[in-house]
């Protein structure tokens, strides 16, 4: 086998990391798909020996003098839709860029598809970009593009909007800035051309990337790659073969996400990244799990949006709101991407007295809208379940509810040893990437063969450690496109955002209840919540209650299975909820169509038995008795999302010796952890 050397770098890396990026920025300067390949092919011929800062000098390779082509890209339904414009406002958009020159195009890509600052794109492109200052190019272009959109007047004055979008960008003196707002305020037609280029500010950051998502074909990538292999052996040194380049795919995925259709407002994109490479993988893997509640420096608003595939049914959209700040509200919205329908599923929280709820749960066969009102503590208490939806695992649901697999890619990175392949720009902010390779991806629905592997990259936010992007190789000779399970389409973080974000419609047919008790499973009615205490006294052979949770911070509720409340005996159910665990104690009576697929195991004064529960494949599951009375069972049900197989069967095994039964010595300890019912819910 050859091996690499830094006298004759492998090129091919610069291929997976940066091709995808450069060739939506080539569509833009050259306006032609064909025009945009041929540009890139030129610039990877190019690369002179020295590689230091491949991405600037690639870039700067995407200018050319010779005059464009005729412009003929044109985006599709989807990328106008996505872009939330019109067809005849995309043409007129479209026809203004035409009219500018490759180098400005190239400028503006670089701003609103790159992420860059002015004064960086000036220094990537060098004396290639001529002398058009970059600043002039994009305000010129946000005057061309108000217009187009119809935000200001064909006829407006030049001269008034130049100024006006200086004003806004901050490059006016303070003389000039205090006679303009004095000016704003007294004449309506120049606050109507200040309103609209503001909206134009606003709009073209989402608008560009949408318009030019484009994914440049496996031909071209082949192509590239042939050429960095050329341009290696012009090295002399020994040739790579192409299963080794080709494997580079895999072992160097720093592939850019090939659906970026939003992207941050300019605040969010001048915000700069408080992770360092100084933490090891292991912490930049933990802070993305954690990533909410380990975020002590952000403020303001997030405001999130990605999809997540399903294989050949429709994709879903998921959008988050999540306030940092104290009493950190939360809105969240799950769509299936394409479909005119409302949201799938709603939940909301204001962080002090409401919480609610609207979705379908196929598992109890009807849409479901809840209004719980609650205390604050409550409402606190709540949080750590709420904005982790929706679910990665289908644990106790349809197996057709959305669910975000996001936390089982980065639990897998985690468990397999994951690597750290550098750092780099996607949705224009700070990222780092990260690979690990493995035969069992989580949540695709066409899984690889048996034993085929494949290598996963994860490109994890500086920031705010968000997973943006999940990419999924064949490990074997490079063959196929990636699949992105996960995608972020838009990451921002926003000043402020007005309370009704964080409200939900109310009307007749929500449901009202004061309190929350279960919040995997709000449709459990009230009456069905008791207290330990009158659980213990139900179950008519006693009652076995862990002691060792996996999380002592877990939300412990007992429900009657048979009835209401108010019935003297019957089955109960034991429910903790945490934030990536669930656990379950089912009665022997519910145990009756689960089978067994283990041998007899041990577990303090306990025996189990490994069984299969039909509605709860994404648990681990046992059969648990004592060995004098192997009669008397229980079904326990561990569902530990993020846990390897064997850190399953662990904590299984820990929970079952820990059962005791519920008595008066033991309800002080287990019932710390139980939420009281409301009303008169348990009382007996």
């Amino acid at each position: 086998m050859t091996v690499l050397n830094d006298a004759a770098p492998d090129r091919s890396e610069l291929v997976y990391r940066y091709h995808e990026r450069l060739y939506r920025l080539a569509l833009l300067a050259a306006g032609d798909p064909g025009a945009a390949e041929a540009l890139l092919e030129r610039a990877y011929r190019q690369l002179p020996a020295d590689l230091a800062d491949a991405e600037a000098t690639l870039t700067a390779r995407l200018l050319t003098g010779r005059a464009a082509r005729r412009w003929g890209w044109s985006p599709g339904p989807a990328a106008i839709e996505r872009a939330a414009l019109d067809r005849s406002a995309a043409a007129a958009l479209l026809g203004a860029l035409s009219r500018l020159t490759s180098a400005a195009r190239l400028m503006i890509g670089l701003f609103y598809i790159g992420g860059l600052e002015p004064t960086e794109i000036a220094e990537r492109l060098g004396p290639s970009a001529g002398d058009q200052p970059v600043a002039e190019v994009l305000a010129r272009f946000r005057i061309d593009a108000a217009r187009a959109l119809g935000r200001v007047p064909a006829d407006a004055d030049a001269g008034q909007l130049m100024l006006l979008d200086r004003w806004a960008e901050g490059l006016l003196a303070e003389d000039e800035s205090v006679a303009l707002r004095r000016d704003v305020l007294a004449l309506p037609e120049l606050r109507d051309l200040r309103d609209g280029l503001a909206a134009t500010r606003e709009q073209l950051p989402r608008v560009i990337p949408a318009l030019f998502a484009a994914v440049p074909s496996r031909q071209l990538t082949e192509r590239l790659l042939q050429i960095a292999q050329q341009s290696r052996r012009r090295t002399r040194v020994p040739q790579v073969s192409t299963r080794r380049a080709q494997a580079l795919l895999a072992l160097g995925v720093l592939v850019i996400a090939a659906a970026i259709v939003l992207v941050p407002s300019l605040l969010a994109r001048r915000v700069a990244p408080t992770a360092q490479r100084s933490l090891s993988v292991e912490q930049l893997i933990d802070g993305a799990i954690h990533r909410f509640d380990r975020a002590p420096d952000l403020q303001g608003v997030l405001h999130e949006q990605y999809r997540v595939e399903r294989g050949g049914q429709p994709a879903y959209l998921v959008e988050r709101w999540y306030d940092y700040a104290t009493p950190n509200r939360l809105a969240i919205n799950v769509k299936e991407e394409g479909r005119e329908r409302g949201p799938v599923v709603q939940i909301s929280s204001d962080g002090r007295s409401l919480v609610q709820f609207r979705g379908g749960y196929r598992s109890v066969g009807r849409r479901f809208a809840l209004d719980a009102h609650v205390s604050e503590s409550e409402a606190r208490a709540a949080l750590q379940l709420l904005r982790g939806q929706p679910l990665a695992s289908s644990f106790g649901r349809d197996t057709s509810d959305p669910g975000d697999p996001g936390p089982l890619y980065l639990a897998q990175a985690r468990a397999s040893g994951a690597s750290f392949l550098g750092q780099t720009t996607l949705l224009g902010r700070p990222a780092f990437l990260l690979t690990y390779r493995t035969s069992e991806p989580p949540a695709l629905d066409q899984q690889p063969s048996a034993g085929q592997p494949v290598r996963v990259a994860l490109t994890i936010d500086a920031q705010t450690y968000a997973l943006l992007d999940v990419a999924v190789f064949a490990d074997s000779d490079g063959e196929g496109a990636a699949r992105h399970p996960v995608q972020a389409l838009q990451v921002e973080l926003l000043a402020s955002v007005p309370d009704e974000r964080f409200k939900l419609a109310s009307g007749s047919n929500v449901i009202q209840r004061t309190g929350l008790a279960s919040v995997r499973f709000p449709f459990i009615g009230d009456s069905q919540f008791l207290t330990l205490e009158a659980a213990a006294r139900r179950a008519p052979s006693g009652l076995l209650a862990p002691q060792q949770l996996p999380d002592a911070q877990m939300r412990g509720l007992a429900v009657a299975a048979g009835g209401g409340s108010g019935s003297e005996d019957g089955p109960v159910i034991l429910l903790y909820e945490g934030e990536f665990q669930n656990v379950l104690l089912l009665p022997n009576t519910m145990s009756e169509t689960s089978s067994d697929v283990g041998e007899e195991q041990t577990a303090g004064e306990f025996r189990y038995r490994i069984v299969s529960v039909p509605g709860y494949e994404g648990g681990l599951s046992a059969l648990v008795y004592r060995p004098g009375a192997p009669d008397q069972r229980v079904l326990m049900i561990l569902n530990d999302e993020l846990a390897t197989g064997a850190e399953r069967e662990t904590r299984l095994q820990a929970l079952i010796a820990s059962l005791t039964p519920v008595d008066e010595q033991t309800l002080p300890v287990l019932g710390r952890n139980f939420y009281p019912p409301s009303g008169a819910a348990g009382k007996s």
